[in-house]
């Protein structure tokens, strides 16, 4: 049986916005590292646009997501990933925390920004009840 994987970035976070709108202007990557970096916040959430995003991730496959067939959801441990996931597969996301699972192997691991730094466990185990974090380490 041929199986699909689909990776999906997450959206919009709220340390993104102001350094988006600069790289858009031309600036320097350097600069645009220290917007992010006047920017930064603990597990940056999504901003509004971000949840339109991760809403709309879906929209263009015929069926939307529910015909995707989706078996298991594997999301990194940041907040903003396992939003984007929640909201770009609702049905799948809704199918329990041994088909939505977070790793944290899968977050990003440059250590500079604490936007890459997550929660602890027992708050995102609060803030998302239906996602498995069994595999986490506190």
């Amino acid at each position: 049986m041929r199986k699909r994987l689909l990776l999906l970035r997450h959206g919009q976070a709220l340390h993104n916005p102001r350094a988006e709108a600069r790289r858009a202007a031309g600036c320097s990557f350097d600069e645009f590292l220290h917007t992010m970096k006047e920017d930064d916040a603990l597990d940056a959430d999504l901003t509004p646009l971000g949840r339109q995003q991760a809403a709309a991730a879906c929209n263009s496959v015929d069926g939307g997501a529910a015909s995707l067939g989706i078996e298991l959801i594997v999301a990194s441990s940041l907040s903003r990933a396992i939003e984007t996931a929640a909201l770009a597969f609702p049905e799948a996301a809704a199918a329990g925390r041994d088909r939505f699972i977070s790793l944290d192997c899968l977050c990003e691991r440059s250590g500079w920004l604490l936007n890459a730094k997550r929660r602890p466990r027992d708050e995102l185990v609060s803030r998302f009840p239906s996602v498995g974090f069994d595999l986490l380490t506190e």
